[in-house]
């Protein structure tokens, strides 16, 4: 059809921008996103460039063969979800907390933690807190050696 732009990385980039500097969507045809997924699919069509009559050696018989390049793998969403691995005691620590702290985003959840609760928490997030003086590792004793 006349007016429509080629499919491409520059044309999905001029679509992005637009997207984001506005708050309204842009204009698209209605096979956009068909071609899109073909050009993922199969990327772009090569062009061949003519040879000029300097670019080859005056004795060479025929140019080199070249590798095609390897092409782009589709892969759908539901192929690379992780599976999500509950944590284990041994990743996490129990925490005096030592004053409020203001609600927190975790990995998996929002934090709201105040003045002596005593909690399990992420190594990672209870050393935070000890290092700023917001909390302090409570040592538990093991089992009898």
């Amino acid at each position: 059809m006349p007016g429509e732009e080629e499919v491409n990385f520059e044309r999905v980039t001029k679509v992005y921008r637009e997207e984001s500097g506005k708050k309204t969507l842009v204009n698209l045809e209605a096979d956009f996103y068909d071609k899109l997924a073909a050009y993922v699919a199969f990327g772009p069509v090569p062009q061949k460039a003519e040879p000029t009559p300097g670019d080859q050696a005056p004795h060479s018989k025929a140019p080199p063969p070249t590798k095609e390049p390897e092409r782009m793998r589709v892969v759908r969403s539901e192929d690379t979800k992780r599976i999500a691995v509950a944590p284990t005691l041994k990743d996490h620590v129990l925490v005096h907390v030592l004053e409020d702290i203001p609600p927190f985003a975790g990995i998996d959840t929002t934090y709201r933690l105040k003045r002596e609760d005593v909690v399990t928490l992420p190594k990672t997030i209870a050393q935070i807190l000890v290092d700023r003086g917001k909390a302090r590792i409570v040592q538990v004793a093991g089992p009898p050696a």
